[in-house]
């Protein structure tokens, strides 16, 4: 009998009670030693959690603006904004000395509709520049700019190396087990993210996607987001399955140009052409 499945993640990280902070799990990147120490004793005063590493838990991602100078301090006070989804607001103390302020938004609100109305304002002001009686008068919308989410995923892929293939290494120390079961990973790969593209299978976060210990075999749970109903999602999925940076580095140097393609191929062309 093989082990049971677990998932690619560790336990759900424990959150405090009360406070401001309640709930919020933080992770933070790019921030100096000290910078670092003072933005954890704050969380943890107001209630949060501070996480060394970016964990599926994690709430928020705070990283540090290249652009900006560094933060040397965070306020003593948290203030909550007053509105429907009350982000919270957060004063920091520059390096050059002036204050700067955050704005925290949890993720139940979508920022992309802000952006599209920061993109519609800014074409509202090149109407206004360019029209002679409403460039005289100045007149103008001021604007904020939204972070970059790239930007941010690109800070984190620099601070946070994949780790799967680690997985392969510490387990199976023989080294013809361990070339069977990274095979055997990489085609429970390929052949579940083809059924699971033709089903329109979505929901699938590392909490989802678990793997037997004893043959390295991915196994898909919680399946109830099926047939295209991830695009009706509040943030649509619109990715065809999941293919992370993780789950590439567990299948060796070839990556998806070796044994992944083919079996995805192979996968696709079981299928009589009359059910695709």
């Amino acid at each position: 009998m093989s082990p049971a499945p677990t998932s690619l993640c560790s336990e759900p990280l424990p959150v405090r009670s009360l406070g401001p902070f309640s709930g919020l799990v933080i992770c933070v990147t790019g921030l100096s030693k000290e910078a670092r120490r003072q933005f954890v004793e704050a969380t943890e005063r107001l209630g949060g959690q501070y996480n060394t590493s970016l964990h599926p838990q994690c709430t928020h991602l705070v990283v540090q603006i290249s652009f900006l100078s560094s933060y040397k301090t965070y306020g003593p006070i948290i203030l909550q904004a007053l509105s429907i989804n009350a982000p919270k607001v957060v004063e920091c103390l520059g390096s050059d000395g002036h204050k700067y302020k955050q704005l925290a938004k949890s993720g139940k609100d979508d920022l992309r509709q802000d952006a599209v109305m920061e993109q519609f304002f800014g074409l509202v002001n090149t109407f206004l520049h360019n029209h002679r009686d409403t460039w005289k008068r100045r007149l103008v919308i001021r604007t904020y700019k939204e972070k970059d989410k790239r930007k941010a995923f690109q800070a984190v892929c620099e601070n946070f190396r994949p780790v799967m293939h680690y997985f392969f290494l510490e387990r199976f120390l023989q080294p013809a087990d361990w070339f069977e079961k990274r095979l055997a990973y990489t085609r429970s790969v390929a052949a579940t993210s083809m059924v699971g593209y033709i089903v329109g299978l979505g929901d699938r976060h590392t909490m989802n996607i678990l793997i037997d210990q004893a043959t390295a075999e991915v196994v898909h749970i919680d399946l109830g987001v099926a047939f295209e109903q991830g695009l009706m999602l509040k943030t649509p999925e619109r990715v065809p399955f999941r293919l992370t940076r993780d789950i590439i580095y567990g299948m060796g140097v070839t990556g998806v140009e070796g044994v992944f393609r083919k079996c995805c191929e192979e996968t696709l062309c079981s299928y009589p052409r009359s059910s695709l």
